[in-house]
């Protein structure tokens, strides 16, 4: 069954689960996915559709239910900020309304974080217990809408977990995640899980073209060995913002796994642009058994010590020296 199809089952069969988990990369569709099912469930009709007749639909239109409730991932402005979602909710309704399919880059862009590490803050948990200790303005279903739940703060999330297990009656959460494997084993062991199939790529964003070019470097100096260049390579990526390093690492964690898997002669399971297919015919070989493990492990540590700011400088070249020791296996 499609994920459109099952989401509308559950509302049809009255089945919808307290806390869902929508599980899909940046490229899914997952959060519009979300969003619709938000309107669906407060849609008066209750046939798993959105009518846009009703009161409830009109409201939604604009993203204004006084009962839908968003969580999204912001940025201090200064050291003493405690925000939350609420100082940003202009912008996020005029980005769900200009923008078809949304993504953390546009979130970025609307809210000029400058680069800054976006983060669900523990002040978002308690406006959520606060919200909803109140009952429904409309007196009928309402939702809390988490987008990136793996961006929570781990005090944040585990003051969330009471409310999540056990919510008011007639609430609803519903988690949308780029990446589901960063969200808190006890926010996940709460939620119903679907995954959303992630969508075959059509082209890279401006950013994505850089980062490319930018893991064929590493890749090609670390296969030559030069330590120098390796250096300077560190310094350049040193000086982006730690959100887009962060973001260059999921990547490069992408094209890891897809060159691995392309070694397996299995085209239909590979999502790759012509540029990164053509680099990949000959760096493909270079990733095997041996050393995929090894290599994901090493990019991930690097993005764990960027989101805690551990020396950017230090952190990226300490990785291309490891990439220099593991392409030989």
């Amino acid at each position: 069954m499609q994920v459109d199809d099952r989401l509308k089952r559950l509302i049809i069969d009255n089945r919808m689960p307290q806390a869902l988990l929508l599980a899909g990369g940046a490229e899914s569709g997952a959060l519009m996915k979300g969003l619709r099912l938000a309107r669906a469930l407060l849609c008066e009709k209750q046939d798993g559709e959105v009518c846009e007749n009703c009161s409830g639909c009109h409201m939604t239109r604009t993203w204004a239910h006084p009962d839908l409730i968003f969580s999204l991932p912001v940025y201090k402005k200064n050291s003493n900020d405690h925000p939350i979602t609420d100082d940003w909710m202009n912008q996020w309704r005029e980005m769900l309304e200009d923008t078809p399919s949304p993504k953390l880059e546009d979130w970025m862009a609307r809210i000029n974080s400058e680069n800054q590490q976006l983060t669900i803050y523990v002040s978002e948990s308690d406006r959520l217990q606060q919200k909803l200790q109140l009952h429904a303005t409309m007196g009928g279903r309402r939702v809390v809408f988490i987008w990136l739940p793996e961006r929570l703060m781990e005090q944040a999330a585990n003051k969330l977990l009471k409310i999540i297990e056990e919510p008011p009656k007639g609430t609803h959460f519903i988690l949308v995640s780029d990446e589901p494997e960063k969200v808190l084993g006890t926010i996940q062991s709460r939620c119903q899980r679907i995954d959303v199939p992630q969508g075959k790529k059509t082209n890279n964003s401006e950013d994505e073209r850089y980062f490319f070019s930018l893991f064929v470097e590493l890749m090609r100096l670390a296969y030559m060995r030069k330590i120098k260049d390796l250096k300077a390579w560190s310094e350049e990526v040193s000086r982006m913002g730690r959100e887009r390093q962060g973001q260059m690492l999921s990547y490069f964690q992408f094209l890891l796994r897809e060159n691995f898997i392309y070694n397996l002669n299995r085209p239909e399971m590979v999502s790759l642009s012509k540029e990164e297919d053509e680099f990949s015919k000959k760096f493909a070989r270079f990733i095997n058994e041996k050393n995929v493990i090894p290599i994901m492990e090493e990019t991930e540590l690097a993005q764990r010590d960027i989101v805690q700011n551990v020396n950017a400088r230090m952190v990226f070249f300490d990785y291309a020296l490891k990439i220099i020791i593991l392409m030989i296996q």
